[in-house]
């Protein structure tokens, strides 16, 4: 008997007699426990009141989920080269020293 049909009988509960569960009923008990606790968790997140604590922290998590990641990118990035960089560009000549002197002093032929 090769290892494949042994580990194939030992999979289906055959063979040396010995009583361990197989792979298959391991990870199919293992995916239905993993299932229940979702369904409950969910159940009891369905269950906050919107007024409460808990409720508006699920509330505004699930408003954060809804927004659009790229999109939110996107307008971030234009505000910021549409509005920001020229309100900088204004402050720098407005708040250079230099630019102030040279405004300041009579141009008259030497």
């Amino acid at each position: 008997m090769d290892d494949f049909s042994r580990s194939h009988e030992i999979d289906k509960g055959e063979g040396s007699g010995s009583e361990q569960p197989s792979h298959r009923s391991l990870l199919s008990r293992a995916r239905a426990r993993a299932e229940a606790l979702s369904n409950r968790g969910r159940g009891w997140v369905d269950h906050q009141q919107p007024g409460s604590v808990p409720g508006v922290a699920i509330g505004a998590w699930r408003r954060y989920q809804a927004v659009e990641g790229p999109l939110q990118s996107l307008l971030l990035t234009a505000y910021v080269l549409i509005a920001v960089v020229p309100a900088l560009l204004v402050l720098e000549e407005y708040l250079d020293p230099r630019a102030r002197v040279a405004d300041c002093t009579p141009r008259a032929p030497l």
